[in-house]
């Protein structure tokens, strides 16, 4: 193979542009698209696209230059309309609109790409060798030379090939051979990849392959200035595949539950084949495990959420028509046994009908599970039990009791275990609720000398203390009452045994205190009896004739109070005189 020219990278810029407002083409995407595998096979780094409109052009245009180096091989392809006006060339944006009012010089200028343009563009860059094809559907612009097609000559500056789908003032058939790409794409498609081919001479046999499948009619047209040969495809001689790292890994660790993945690169002429085995068995993919191929011969095998099952010897072979290498790499699985980071509270309080949250934070690998338990039983979510578990890397486990009871109270314990051990944390926690009646006391009407019993239940914890009162009087064991509680049902008792009007008759109050609170309620003892003359009428009275004299008697007697009627000489008086002083019992 003669002397070529030396480049290091080779880089493309491919736009194929089928819509446009007026008269849209049917293969330059495919041929856009197709163009572009191909040059990636062969090793090609192309900038691709399609439909542009002119920003989008120039956009493309200014990335593909701005990356271009000294040593580069640089390629641009357009497939689309082009025109001609003013002996300048011009490739149409998807957005070319010309409405044939005014002059379409004057419009073309500001609405499409000029190649000379391109060209300066990448001839700042001096890079090695630069190759421009343009595979338009072309007629000149309708205010100049009406008679003229397609577009002007253009003569390639140095180290530059200038390759047209068809010669000067032709235009190219927007035709198709094979159902897919253009009569001239598709015939570069087949010569493009061939090795040891000098660019020009792949370009001359396109050249007779339009002209024949055409009859003459297409006729490709290139320029060319370049001072040695240039091989897009050069063959290579096949050598053995490689492992390329600097240092070779032997083992690798990972925590179980997270994701990982193993890569190695693995090279070779002509490309090697690479494929995955785990302890020496062909490797499945599934959801679980991908494989990833990089286009620098990088196999790449992701594990998602690790097992223990994962663990083992993982082997990459890679094949070619040499012969195979492989690399292998045994992974370890790493459990982590559950640490707490955030306690639960040596001891809590709760309020009785509001609801109590316990909350642990705790990580390890796999991700703990927890058991809740009171008093070494374990606790089940219900109505009023609650449990929850976050999903971040410090695992969040929440327990919450509703509508908190005094059953409620107990040692709260969280057993948070995985594969790698467990651990537990105690926790006792107090009700609290602040007192209240569950059944009041009621009003008791009792006879004299008999005995009367009041009934109260009560709630609140800490247990309440309990006072009975008479009249705002606190009552004691020694004023002749009995008072009782029975904390396992909660009821309190006061009970009097011989009522006496004179001291019992009045108000009894239940009072009940603790810590977070004091209710109390007030309920009337009234003690019935038949009424008593305290103080009699005087047997004799003197007074003087025609004034006023007054008789009082002093009454007692179980609400309501007694009611009096006055006689003289057993004749019965009218209620006119008649007076009553219930404050006093006087009548």
């Amino acid at each position: 193979m003669a002397a070529a020219v030396a480049y290091q990278r080779k880089r493309a810029l491919v736009i194929g542009i089928n819509r446009y407002h007026r008269n849209s083409l049917q293969c330059c995407i495919n041929d856009a698209e197709d163009l572009k595998a191909a040059l990636g096979r062969i090793e090609f780094d192309v900038l691709h696209g399609i439909d542009c409109n002119i920003g989008q052009f120039y956009e493309l245009i200014d990335e593909f230059v701005s990356g271009i180096q000294l040593t580069d091989l640089t390629l641009v392809y357009f497939a689309g309309h082009g025109k001609q006006s003013d002996n300048e060339n011009y490739l149409l944006p998807s957005d070319y609109d010309y409405d044939f009012r005014g002059s379409e010089s004057d419009y073309i200028i500001k609405h499409a790409i000029n190649v000379q343009y391109i060209m300066k563009k990448i001839e700042d860059k001096r890079c090695c060798i630069t190759i421009l094809i343009f595979d338009c559907c072309r007629k000149s612009v309708r205010d100049r030379n009406p008679g003229i097609q397609g577009l002007s000559a253009m003569h390639a500056s140095s180290h530059t090939l200038i390759a047209f789908s068809c010669a000067p003032g032709k235009t190219a058939l927007d035709e198709t051979q094979n159902g897919r790409n253009s009569i001239f794409t598709g015939s570069l498609l087949d010569h493009i990849k061939k090795p040891n081919i000098h660019i020009e001479d792949t370009f001359m046999a396109v050249a007779r392959e339009v002209q024949s499948i055409t009859g003459g009619f297409q006729r490709p047209f290139r320029s060319a200035d370049l001072t040695e040969k240039v091989y897009l495809v050069a063959n290579k001689v096949p050598v053995q595949p490689q492992v390329e790292a600097s240092k070779q890994v032997n083992t690798q660790s990972c925590a179980i539950g997270q994701d990982t993945q193993i890569s190695w690169k693995l090279k070779g002429i002509e490309k090697p084949q690479v494929r995955w085995f785990f302890n020496d068995q062909p490797l499945s993919t599934n959801d679980c495990l991908r494989v990833a191929e990089a286009d620098d011969g990088t196999s790449t095998l992701f594990i998602r959420q690790t097992e223990l099952a994962d663990q083992g010897v993982y082997t990459a072979r890679a094949i070619n028509v040499v012969d195979a290498a492989e690399v292998k790499i045994t992974l370890f699985i790493i459990c982590i046994k559950p640490v707490i980071k955030f306690d639960l509270n040596a001891s809590l309080e709760a309020m009785a009908g509001e609801a109590m949250t316990l909350k642990i934070i705790a990580n390890g690998a796999p991700k703990p599970d927890i058991i809740w338990m009171r008093n070494s039983g374990e606790l089940t979510t219900n109505d009023r039990i609650q449990m929850t578990t976050s999903t971040f890397d410090d695992e969040l486990y929440t327990l919450t009791v509703l509508n908190v009871q005094p059953q409620d109270e107990g040692e709260y314990s969280a057993k948070i275990s995985n594969v790698g051990g467990s651990l537990q944390s105690n926790n006792t926690y107090a009700i609290v609720e602040s007192p209240v009646f569950v059944a009041k006391p009621i009003t008791q009407k009792v006879k004299q000398g008999e005995a009367a019993l009041f009934k109260a239940q009560i709630d609140g914890y800490p247990t309440p203390q309990i006072s009975w009162l008479l009249n705002g009087k606190q009552l004691t064991a020694e004023e002749g009452v009995q008072m009782q509680f029975d904390a396992t049902i909660g009821q309190t008792k006061l009970s009097i045994q011989k009522v006496d009007l004179e001291q019992h008759a009045g108000s009894i109050t239940c009072r009940l205190e603790n810590s977070y609170g004091n209710e109390e309620e007030t309920v009337q003892l009234i003690v019935l009896d038949a009424p008593i003359i305290i103080t009699q009428l005087p047997k004799e009275q003197e007074t003087v004739s025609g004034r006023d004299v007054t008789l009082k008697v002093i009454v007692q007697g179980s609400p309501p109070p007694p009611s009096a009627q006055w006689f003289f000489k057993d004749i019965l008086l009218g209620p006119e005189n008649a007076l009553v002083d219930e404050a006093k019992n006087e009548y």
